[in-house]
This record gives C-alpha cells, sequence and structure tokens, in this order.
C-alpha cells in the first residue's frame, strides 16, 4: 500500500519555521518592554527618592545650596531619562503590535495548510478504503465464483 505524501510539505515546514521566528520575535520585543518597565520603574524611585531627599534639605532649617542644588540636578535628569524610557516604550509598543500582526498572519498561513493537509488525507483515506473494498469484493467473488463452477 502506498502512503499518505502531502506535496506541499516542504511549503508547510517553511511556514511553520516562519511562524516560530513570528513567535521568538514577539517574545524578545516583549522582554524589552518589561525591561524598559522595570528601568521606568527604577527611575522613578530614584527621581522620588531625590525629591524626598530635597524636600528634607529644606525642612532642616538650615539649607545647603549645594547639596539642594544637587539633588534637584539630578532628579531633572532622572526626568528627562523618564521621558525617554516612555519615548522607548512607545516605540516597543508599535514593535509588538507589529510583531503581533506578523504571527496572526503566519498562524494562517500555517492553518491553511494544516487544514489542506487534513483534506487531502481524508481524500487519500477514503480513495484508499474505496480500493480495499473492490479488492475485497473482488476476491470474495473470485472465491465464490470458483466454488459454483465446481459444484
Amino acid at each position: 500500500m502506498r502512503k499518505f505524501v502531502f506535496t506541499l510539505a516542504g511549503l508547510l515546514k517553511y511556514r511553520v519555521h516562519q511562524r516560530d521566528l513570528c513567535r521568538q520575535l514577539l517574545a524578545e520585543v516583549l522582554a524589552d518592554d518589561a525591561a524598559i518597565e522595570q528601568q521606568q520603574h527604577e527611575t522613578d524611585r530614584a527621581r522620588d527618592e531625590q525629591l524626598r531627599e530635597m524636600q528634607g534639605l529644606l525642612q532642616s532649617g538650615r539649607v545647603d545650596i549645594d547639596r539642594s542644588a544637587a539633588r534637584r540636578y539630578h532628579a531633572g535628569q532622572l526626568t528627562i531619562d523618564l521621558r525617554l524610557l516612555e519615548q522607548r516604550r512607545r516605540l516597543v509598543a508599535q514593535q509588538i503590535a507589529r510583531c503581533r500582526q506578523a504571527l496572526v498572519m503566519a498562524d494562517q498561513r500555517v492553518k491553511a495548510l494544516e487544514k489542506l493537509r487534513e483534506q487531502q488525507l481524508a481524500e487519500f483515506l477514503q480513495e484508499r478504503e474505496r480500493a480495499e473494498s473492490r479488492e475485497r469484493e473482488e476476491n470474495w467473488l473470485a472465491v465464490h465464483g470458483v466454488e459454483r463452477r465446481l459444484s
């Protein structure tokens, strides 16, 4: 008996590989987003700490201008860093959207080929069943036909 051979198996393998690459890229971009978000939280915490220290310096009664200016400058730098991180996250969010869209398209292509493979396999199995049925019928007729002639 011959075996089922999906003629587009190479293309299916290629598309599955493409889909896997899309998944991998999406995972990397999501990891980048998580890292940037973590940086944002750390930078925001550091800026809040600088602002609290600045307030503490102002409330102590005697103002140390140099320390206060250094804290203000550092807090300003951290604010700039936060804005840059927000900008990077917006860019990464766009990358995530593009990766998700590419993944959906790649997945649709794979599913279409898998569905075609399933249809062709079902047709192959039906044809094989019909052939086996014809063969059994012919064998039965051959055996019973010989018996009738002998009787």
